[in-house]
């Protein structure tokens, strides 16, 4: 089966205003993508519950939400688990949390997508350089000719 994945994160000062805002999107990926995606929003909602709180007035809220569909029909919808009274040190141990599952996230990927090395040759470059020439003569010749006509 495949999905479709959607994981936002907000955070947002104590008073509400936003402070960031994100949103990834991961399309037609399969199963094992799916857990993997599931398994590292359990280790961060684990890691905030651990968190310490600070005094409201210097606070951040990270609130984040994951929603997997396939097709049309939605399959989870955690809606958006808040995690407020976060220091902003916290908030930048999350990012960089965010930032090394994204990098393990993109590894998985590409061993998933790997292909086979395209096999390439050396372009030859007087005549890539004799095309471009050519096309931008016959290019100058029609804007000449559409202006003859137009006058």
């Amino acid at each position: 089966m495949l999905y479709d994945i959607t994981v936002q994160t907000i955070v947002t000062h104590d008073d509400g205003r936003p402070f960031w805002r994100d949103t990834m999107h991961w399309s037609q990926v399969d199963d094992e993508v799916r857990d993997w995606l599931a398994g590292s929003c359990k280790t961060a909602l684990f890691h905030m519950i651990g968190a310490p709180e600070v005094a409201a007035g210097s606070s951040y809220t990270i609130g984040y939400r994951t929603v997997v569909t396939q097709g049309n029909t939605v399959v989870s919808d955690t809606t958006l688990v808040e995690f407020p009274l976060l220091s902003y040190a916290t908030v930048v141990e999350f990012q960089r949390f965010a930032l090394d599952a994204l990098r393990e996230m993109q590894a998985l990927m590409v061993r998933k997508h790997a292909a086979p090395p395209t096999p390439v040759r050396q372009r030859n470059r007087a005549l890539a350089l004799l095309k471009l020439i050519w096309g931008r003569a016959r290019a100058a010749m029609s804007n000449a000719q559409n202006l003859h006509v137009h006058e």
